[in-house]
């Protein structure tokens, strides 16, 4: 049971990491344009692929620059898709798609600048003919939404605003120099993806390559995972290899009394496999099911472990890490902790066996 409850563990925080880095503006897929200060426009067919095969697709044109006030500057991204990223990540609730060129920030933003709706700061960026430029942009709303690294790098603005400081007043709404793509089915789409979009003009990357230290936690908690599998076996193993010992000791005058009858030693050593058989099938079962009620709650109101750094907010590569943790159950982690106890009966039966087996043989001769 404490199986399935550990990995069940590792794949919700896994999961929640991911989701993090995937809600962050970079999506399971991102389609970028290899030239960054070229902008690129979708066939009719790949945009109808893209509208089918994903739960969102977000084309957006990118403008990068710095944020000029009274309290200082910093670099951020001028993101252009209308805010329909926001909107899918339901983080707006309100229309913003008619902005007569206002902007929307991030809450963390908005505080390093003392910025309110309504305020304006100087936007310096430099055009494709490398010209120094600033435009004014008015604060039109404020987001709290993700770590307060992606509130304070990312502000969003109409297309049309962000293609006038690219030099490529009216764009098409299919032109693009970023997609970000959602879906539940990654692995599924990835070679689609590929298939649809193999132009040189284009690179295609997935959130690992986007962000690979996130990757590389995922990738350490599942290995973490595997290594606490070991661990717990070993240990079951040692503890209840004894019990068993002295169990198959004492069925030594059962064993000599069926021998006598005429059942052979192979014939009684299957017959002790299959009873491993189905007491490890039969552990796996219980412990199964009952975990799964166990997880189903922990589900519902989360593990908190926000007092492992002391109720503080940690972020990692501009993510927030979760302080709760919703277990998830799937199904080849079921069945692995279904499986789990068989082999470590199995492991127990066979050597617990040896020793009576061997006091017969030497009685008979």
């Amino acid at each position: 049971m404490m199986i399935n409850l550990i990995i069940a563990f590792y794949v919700g925080l896994n999961s929640q990491i991911i989701n993090s880095v995937v809600q962050a503006n970079v999506g399971n897929f991102q389609i970028l344009a290899k030239d960054p200060t070229s902008v690129n426009v979708l066939t009719l067919k790949q945009h109808n692929f893209l509208q089918e095969k994903f739960t969102s697709s977000v084309s957006q044109l990118v403008s990068n620059g710095f944020i000029t006030t009274t309290e200082g500057n910093s670099a951020i991204q001028l993101v252009g898709d209308d805010f329909k990223f926001l909107h899918d990540s339901k983080v707006m609730k309100q229309d913003h798609s008619t902005l007569s060129g206002g902007v929307i920030i991030g809450k963390q933003l908005a505080l390093d600048y003392k910025l309110n709706v309504g305020d304006t700061f100087i936007y310096n960026y430099q055009t494709k003919s490398d010209e120094l430029m600033s435009e004014l942009l008015m604060v039109e709303a404020i987001h709290e939404w993700n770590s307060m690294d992606f509130q304070s790098k990312f502000v969003y603005a109409p297309r049309w605003r962000v293609a006038e400081l690219l030099e490529t007043p009216g764009v098409a709404d299919l032109a693009y120099q970023r997609i970000v793509l959602r879906t539940n089915r990654p692995k599924v789409l990835s070679e689609e993806l590929k298939k649809n979009f193999n132009s040189e003009d284009v690179v295609i990357k997935t959130w690992e390559d986007i962000n690979p230290e996130m990757a590389t936690v995922v990738e350490f908690n599942g290995s973490l995972k595997g290594v606490l599998l070991l661990i717990i076996g070993f240990t079951v193993i040692i503890t209840i290899l004894t019990p068993v010992n002295v169990t198959w000791n004492e069925r030594f005058p059962e064993l000599r009394s069926l021998n006598v009858l005429g059942m052979t030693v192979p014939v009684m050593r299957t017959i002790g496999m299959f009873e491993a058989l189905i007491l490890g099938l039969g552990i796996g079962l219980l412990s199964t099911i009952l975990s799964l009620s166990i997880i189903e709650v922990f589900f519902r109101v989360g593990i908190d472990i926000s007092f492992m750094n002391g109720g503080q907010v940690v972020e990692r590569a501009g993510i927030e890490l979760p302080t709760i943790i919703y277990p998830l159950a799937t199904l080849e982690n079921l069945i692995l902790s279904f499986l789990f106890p068989l082999p470590i009966v199995i492991i127990c039966y066979f050597q617990a066996m040896n020793l009576p087996f061997r006091k017969l043989k030497a009685s008979l001769k």
